[in-house]
């Protein structure tokens, strides 16, 4: 079983940019701010994606709802007219018509 260290890349992210700004003589907190706001956009950019999963799951409510609204009303008897067409009996070749 492993441990989970972060959670959507948050600290190791921010901890390694810190080290290399710093290492890169640019200072530790331009990297940690850097990566913070690079995370922020990265939160902010897929969060029209949460829209698919919430509207999938209030139309699957919907739909059961109105499912059970149709199982439980009384069933409903359509009249249904079909046409019977009834073929002439045709003469056969040779023969006269009655």
């Amino acid at each position: 079983m492993s441990v989970p260290l972060n959670v959507g890349g948050w600290g190791p992210r921010e901890g390694v940019t810190a080290w290399a700004f710093a290492a890169a003589g640019m200072g530790a907190a331009q990297g940690l701010t850097t990566a913070v706001v690079y995370g922020v956009f990265a939160l902010v950019a897929s969060l029209p994606g949460a829209v698919v999963p919430v509207a999938g799951r209030s139309v699957r409510a919907v739909r059961g709802r109105l499912a059970a609204r149709v199982a439980a009303a009384a069933p409903v008897v359509v009249p249904v007219v079909v046409p019977v067409v009834v073929p002439r009996r045709l003469p056969v070749v040779g023969q006269s018509a009655p």
